[in-house]
């Protein structure tokens, strides 16, 4: 069995904002990554819906790791 941040980490980016630093994925590494967990039955309009719940428009759309661990 591997972790969230073990299965995530060659996708995970760091990025300062506002002095912090967070670890992001983008929406593609997202979905790399749950491909590599070899899950390849999602429905379109189930990635559209993962898509608007963890993806961040302030964070030009990239997903917080924190909310996936």
């Amino acid at each position: 069995m591997r972790s969230v941040r073990t299965l995530f980490k060659p996708y995970i980016f760091e990025a300062d904002i506002d002095g912090d630093i967070y670890e992001l994925l983008s929406p593609f590494d997202l979905l790399q990554g749950i491909k590599d967990l070899e899950i390849e039955d999602l429905t379109k309009i189930e990635i559209q819906y993962l898509m608007k719940v963890l993806s961040k428009p302030e964070l030009d759309g990239n997903i917080l790791l924190q909310e996936l661990l």
